[in-house]
């Protein structure tokens, strides 16, 4: 039998009107007991239970709870915020059809609840709706309600959320200490706030990229998060987003950002160089305040506003660079730069004038604003280059026409900076029929080569890409008849149509990350003899054997760590781009001597090369953590005078009379050559290099060789302090 009594203090209720939240008497046989429901009107013939923050029952109910779909004639259709909150009793709760929300808090702490029945009609789970109901979780420790994770009570370390979750509550793995990594699945949305916050142990989270939604704090004090890839759809990084996040090295920023919160990077103190995303228009107050280790940050053209401290209390912010018109910017945004800080200013843009000579403590600099063609001389050779957003490109774009002037000769650097704009990219053209050039070093940060930009350097003999390559353009080194070594020092993406066709001297090609997409004809006409030498952890590469665009395949060897206890140890590796490691054990750390010791103990050969080629600089240094770092190149410079001393080999062999006189190679940048004659050999196998030397005569283009007594010449040569065997 159902009774119904309602009761209204009839002043209240007039007086209240607005906010109308009743109690009602309507008995409901739940496990033989009825219960009293407080419920917020909503003046439309609906109802919300609880609301408002108030409790829908008393939380002493037990058993099961049949939720009503109406009450006093009105229709349930949701479940108010902390509506059933800590019921550690309810076992059991049915949610009628009629209900079509669920706020957030609504069933929090309700521990020993261990079954609810979710309608079909439900469209919306408020956040934390059913965190810390221990006794829903399923035999992996998740908690999940229709589509939703609240809690994981698992041991695992690395966890992977299941395919069926499409949002993340808040708190979903707050404080899970042990936890080192978490892979989200692809189809989740949303991610709540301190969702991570607190894992002292998470290294990294594999993020989809269906997420377009984190909340403040997600990954607050994740003291161990060392990198992390933030997914496209994102266009915020929210409020204190990675607070005290102490290891945190590498941020890959969501290709939409817009904005990034008050506090969202404060503490992170191994953040180094940072570079805003082009795009975003709002930093917050304090964003990246005590990042002790950020040493350079770059501010897009798109920033229009900076909060109030947002870089304080960085005292190793050395360069600053703003691409566009002056931000508004809040007070004290830098504080405590280094000594000799720098700033650079586009000087032409709105709002920088007046600034003068010195800015929060830093000495400003103008740089170029986009446009061009400018000129500027480096070290003697005058310069062409473009500014696009901020960034410098070798040559001119307006024209294609060569960066320097034809009759520049022997062996160059491209400047980093050009008009105060670092350079980007090396334009189409730039150093075309440069034929007089042997070497470019190309620096840091440059991305992309150009349409033939080295096409027909004739002379060029060797080319390092460095780290920061991403694509070679058609024809880029077209017809470098004379180029014999490419090494690219990480991954390259694309090696464009005709990118090194013609280069008829090529020997060996050194990469160093994942197979590149390859244009046709790139490297058609290069010799079948060339040697590509790739990396074992590559992808997309075939196996060592195999040949590639007409060249044999090799493996690099990986660098090697070993651990030793007193004395250095001796190695041979065979790589053209290996290191060495070498930790302590017996001892604290280990010394800078130590350090030069080992660099002379390691032999570096590489694989299948003859002996002529076989010569490496090596350098020693001690690391961080006291252990000694070994690394090693090849050093192309010894490899080409150590062939041509071949020729001096031959000529020596082929000399006669008395005291024949043989013509050799121009020796360049600190070599000589030295012959050592005796006349028997037991004399010869005694001769150092300073005796060649002493004993040779002339400046290492030509030598006369007296002839011995005994009327028979043995003979060694010597490149510098290297002996080069006679074949």
């Amino acid at each position: 039998m159902n009774v119904r009594r309602i009761t209204y203090a009839k002043t209240l209720a007039s007086a209240l009107a607005a906010v109308a939240t009743f109690v009602a008497s309507a008995v409901v046989v739940s496990g033989g007991e009825g219960y009293p429901w407080t419920y917020a009107d909503q003046h439309d013939g609906t109802i919300v239970l609880g609301g408002n923050g108030n409790s829908a029952v008393t939380s002493e109910i037990t058993g099961r709870v049949v939720i009503p779909s109406s009450i006093d004639g009105k229709t349930v259709t949701a479940i108010g915020k902390q509506a059933f909150y800590n019921c550690r009793l309810m076992k059991e709760v049915v949610i009628p059809d009629s209900v079509r929300k669920i706020d957030e808090d609504a069933f929090f702490g309700c521990t020993s609840l261990e079954t609810v029945t979710i309608p079909g009609s439900l469209t919306d789970i408020g956040d934390k709706a059913f965190s810390e109901c221990w006794s829903l979780t399923n035999n992996q420790g998740f908690v999940i309600v229709n589509d939703m994770l609240f809690s994981y009570y698992g041991t695992k370390t690395e966890v992977s959320v299941p395919s069926n979750v499409k949002r993340l509550s808040s708190h979903a793995f707050y404080r899970k200490y042990d936890l080192t990594h978490v892979t989200v699945p692809q189809g989740v949305t949303n991610i709540g706030g301190n969702a991570f916050a607190e894992c002292e142990s998470l290294k990294s989270v594999t993020l989809p990229s269906s997420v377009t939604q984190m909340g403040e704090r997600s990954f607050y004090k994740c003291g161990c998060l060392e990198s992390i890839s933030l997914p496209s759809g994102m266009t915020e990084i929210a409020e204190a987003f990675f607070v005290a996040c102490r290891s945190l090295k590498n941020v890959e920023y969501p290709a939409n950002l817009k904005r990034i919160g008050s506090s969202a990077f404060s503490s992170c103190v191994l953040l180094e160089d940072v570079v805003i995303p082009s795009g975003v228009t709002n930093i917050g107050e304090y964003a990246f305040s005590n990042c002790s280790g950020l040493s350079s940050l770059s501010i897009p053209s798109t920033v229009t506003s900076i909060g109030r401290n947002a870089f304080e209390r960085c005292p190793s912010l050395a360069s600053v660079r703003f691409f566009g018109d002056a931000p508004v910017m809040g007070s004290n945004i830098f504080t405590t730069p280094p000594q000799n800080a720098e700033v650079t200013l586009p000087a032409e843009m709105k709002g920088w004038s007046g600034i003068g000579e010195i800015w929060y403590g830093m000495v400003v600099i103008a740089a170029k604003a986009d446009g061009g063609p400018y000129s500027q001389t480096v070290d003697g050779i005058t310069w062409t280059f473009t500014v696009l957003n901020g960034m410098a490109k070798v040559g001119s774009t307006k024209f294609a026409t060569p960066s320097i002037s034809s009759s520049v000769a022997g062996d160059i650097a491209i400047p980093s900076k050009l008009g105060n704009c670092e350079v980007l990219t090396i334009g189409e053209n730039a150093f075309r029929y440069c034929d007089k050039l042997t070497s470019v070093s190309i620096p840091e940060g440059v991305t992309s080569i150009g349409n033939s930009a080295f096409e027909g350097c004739s002379s060029l003999r060797a080319i390092v890409l460095p780290s920061s390559m991403i694509a070679l353009a058609d024809n880029s080194f077209y017809n470098c008849t004379s180029l014999k070594h490419v090494q690219f020092k990480d991954d390259v993406l694309l090696i464009g149509t005709y990118a090194f066709c013609g280069c008829e001297s090529l020997e060996s090609i050194i990469f160093a990350g994942n197979e590149p997409a390859v244009g046709q004809y790139a490297f058609w006409s290069c010799p079948a003899t060339a040697r590509v030498f790739i990396p074992p952890s590559g992808w997309g590469w075939a196996a060592p054997g195999n040949t590639w665009n007409g060249m044999k395949l090799y493996h690099a060897e990986p660098s090697v760590e070993v651990v030793c206890t007193n004395s250095l140890p001796a190695f041979t590796v065979f790589s053209p781009d290996a290191s060495v490691k070498i930790s302590p054990r017996a001892r604290a750390q280990f010394t800078a001597a130590d350090a030069e010791d080992a660099a002379s103990q390691i032999q570096y050969l590489p694989a299948d090369v003859d002996q002529d080629v076989r010569f490496f600089k090596s350098k020693g240094i001690v690391d961080g953590t006291g252990a000694i770092v070994v690394t090693a190149q090849l050093d192309l410079e010894a490899m080409e005078f150590a062939k041509t001393s071949k020729e001096v080999c031959e000529k020596m062999l082929s000399a006669t009379g008395a005291s024949p006189t043989i013509t050799l190679p121009s020796a360049k940048h600190g070599f000589w050559y030295g012959v050592a004659v005796a006349d028997n050999l037991a004399d010869l196998q005694t001769v150092t290099a300073v005796d060649a030397a002493a004993r040779a005569t002339g400046d290492g283009v030509s030598l006369t060789v007296p002839k011995p007594e005994g009327g028979t010449a043995f003979f060694k040569v010597f490149v510098n302090t290297h002996e080069i065997p006679v074949r």
